[in-house]
């Protein structure tokens, strides 16, 4: 799932492409031979365009040896070959980072979770509360200013358990987003 972020994603084209580099270093060292042909068309009046005599070519040819250039060519492939291991220390950090980062997110939303738990508890025992308040009420037990009293300890409750859904559904996207997104659970 990890595959999916684009800081990994960036991070492994960095590799591909230094050790692309690496692959081009090497090649520098082969020899490299140039074949090039050419018809040419040379005359001073138009009517003389078309003749034979007006018409040149050839072929040259170019070689060129690396005997006298090694030392730029190992610096160069040396210079590669570091871009590519600093890519791949990148890299690396990057995925540490993200476990890490994945990690840490989902630990929250599971203590998020469990408190989210143990809160509906609480929100269903201060309900009750009201509950028993209402029923002495009808039954003439208790002043009717005693059930909104008891009605503000569960609204109370209902606020903080709202917070924590809000805490949650954060901490879950922060997963979602560390995961790379579109993870659906």
């Amino acid at each position: 799932m990890l595959a999916r972020r684009a800081d990994l994603q960036a991070a492994h084209w960095y590799i591909e492409s230094s050790l692309s580099s690496i692959d081009a270093a090497k090649a520098a060292f082969y020899p490299d031979i140039n074949l090039m042909a050419f018809l040419q068309q040379d005359a001073l009046h138009l009517s003389d365009l078309f003749r034979h005599s007006a018409q040149q070519y050839g072929i040259t040819g170019g070689l060129t040896l690396p005997i006298f250039d090694s030392g730029r060519l190992n610096a160069n492939l040396d210079i590669a070959k570091a871009q590519s291991n600093l890519s791949i220390a990148n890299y690396n950090k990057a995925v540490v980072d993200a476990v890490n980062d994945v990690a840490r997110t989902a630990s929250q939303v599971e203590t998020l979770a469990q408190k989210n738990q143990h809160q509906q508890q609480i929100e269903h025992d201060a309900q009750r509360v009201v509950g028993l308040a209402q029923a002495r009420f009808n039954a003439g037990i208790i002043a009717g200013s005693r059930v909104s009293e008891a009605k503000i300890p569960a609204l109370r409750e209902q606020c903080n358990g709202l917070l924590l859904q809000g805490q949650w559904l954060d901490a879950s996207i922060q997963l979602t987003s560390a995961l790379g997104g579109g993870y659906h659970s």
